[in-house]
C-alpha cells in the first residue's frame, strides 16, 4: 500500500484505499490530488529540498518531520542556513552545498548597501559560521568557498555591492 501510495504521489493521480497521501493533517482532494488541511494542494512529483518564497528567504524543507509532515524552515542569512545544517534539518551532501552557497548568498544580498570593509566582514564572518555548521561535510566546504572565491573576486574589481549581490 505504501508504494501504491508513493506512486499515486509521484503521478499526480488518486489514493488507492480512500486514504490521502503526504503528511498528517492532509486530506484528498477531488481529483485524488493530497490538499493541506487549508484545502489548498499539496505539491506532487519530485521536489528540492528548498525553495525561494521571495528574494530575501529560501524555505528549506526541514528533514527530520519526513515523513509525517512536511515543514519549511525560512531561511534570511548565512547563519539561519548555518543553524539549519548544524542542527540537521537539512541532510544529504548536495543539498547542504546548496543551502550553504544560497545562504551565503543572501548573506552577501543583505549587505549589498554596505560600506565595503563591513560588506567584507559580514560575508567572512558568515563563511566561518557555514564552515562550522558541519566541518567534515565536503560539499558544504566547497559550496561556501566557491561563493567566497567569486565574491572576493568582484570586491577585489572594485564591483559596487548591488553588482557583488547579482554576481
Amino acid at each position: 500500500q505504501s508504494a501504491a501510495e508513493a506512486d499515486a504521489i509521484l503521478r499526480g493521480g488518486s489514493v488507492p484505499s480512500g486514504r490521502a497521501a503526504g503528511p498528517a493533517g492532509a486530506t484528498a482532494t477531488s481529483t485524488g490530488v493530497p490538499a493541506r488541511a487549508t484545502g489548498t494542494p499539496m505539491p506532487t512529483g519530485f521536489r528540492t529540498p528548498f525553495r525561494f518564497e521571495s528574494d530575501q528567504v529560501l524555505l528549506v524543507i526541514d528533514q527530520r518531520s519526513l515523513p509525517h509532515a512536511l515543514l519549511e524552515l525560512p531561511v534570511k542569512s548565512a547563519h539561519d542556513g548555518a543553524r539549519l545544517i548544524r542542527e540537521m534539518a537539512v541532510r544529504g551532501a548536495p543539498a547542504i552545498g546548496q543551502v550553504a552557497a544560497l545562504s551565503l548568498a543572501l548573506t552577501a544580498w543583505l549587505g549589498r548597501n554596505a560600506p565595503p570593509n563591513v560588506r567584507r566582514s559580514l560575508v567572512q564572518s558568515a563563511v566561518r559560521s557555514l564552515l562550522e555548521a558541519r566541518p567534515t561535510a565536503m560539499n558544504l566546504g566547497w559550496a561556501v568557498r566557491r561563493v567566497q572565491d567569486r565574491f572576493e573576486a568582484l570586491d577585489a574589481a572594485g564591483s559596487s555591492g548591488p553588482e557583488i549581490a547579482a554576481g
